[in-house]
């Protein structure tokens, strides 16, 4: 319950209390640490024939595990708006970008994130539902505090990129293809902006 606060919350009592019989004896005990016996309650939840109809909630229960884990994550400098500005302007396109160790990358069928966000704020959750398509999220640690982030399919496009580590000459040229070469070269700074805001990266290098 104190590691997957918003599903006890969303299950309540009863339901929590069928859930966490169910994981215990299908999963019993097998590390010294108890920050790791909830480990696999989102693949249960997926799987288990008395929760797998209900897909938002292994969903909420894998934000929070990615939470969890952001939180307790490696320790590494964000890079900063100012390390960009010292580099020369005919280097930018061969920059690639360093992801946070925290950060890491979820993809939800369903509305959990709304159905978390309105846990968290102690407000009536809306209804389960199947998304149209695929929700993106990303989920990192800022300074002390586990954050998470829907991005939108060009967004997440250039960050599964650039974690990947292409170049941001190549982003730039990916988000004209992607959306259109109106703008782009906007729209990519834009995001890479507000990753570095956000504090979701690490550092960046010079291509070879």
């Amino acid at each position: 319950a104190d590691d997957y606060v918003k599903v006890h919350d969303y299950l309540v009592d009863v339901g929590f209390a069928k859930l966490a019989k169910s994981y215990i004896a299908a999963h019993p005990s097998d590390r010294r640490s108890a920050r790791d016996f909830g480990r696999h309650v989102p693949d249960f939840l997926r799987t288990n024939p008395g929760f797998a109809a209900h897909a938002e909630v292994a969903e909420i229960a894998a934000l929070e595990k990615a939470l969890a884990d952001a939180f307790d994550g490696p320790e590494a400098e964000p890079l900063s708006l100012a390390a960009l500005a010292e580099v020369a302007p005919e280097l930018w396109s061969k920059l690639v970008f360093t992801p946070h160790p925290t950060a890491l990358r979820v993809t939800f069928a369903t509305n959990a994130a709304d159905i978390w966000s309105a846990l968290r704020d102690e407000s009536a959750p809306p209804p389960p539902r199947r998304l149209p398509e695929p929700q993106a999220i990303l989920v990192w640690r800022q300074d002390v505090t586990a954050r998470f982030k829907p991005l939108g399919p060009e967004e997440v496009m250039m960050w599964d990129e650039a974690a990947a580590g292409t170049r941001f000459g190549v982003l730039c040229e990916m988000v004209a293809t992607y959306g259109g070469e109106d703008g782009a070269d906007f729209r990519a700074a834009s995001y890479l902006k507000d990753w570095v805001d956000m504090g979701s990266l690490a550092g960046f290098r010079l291509a070879s």
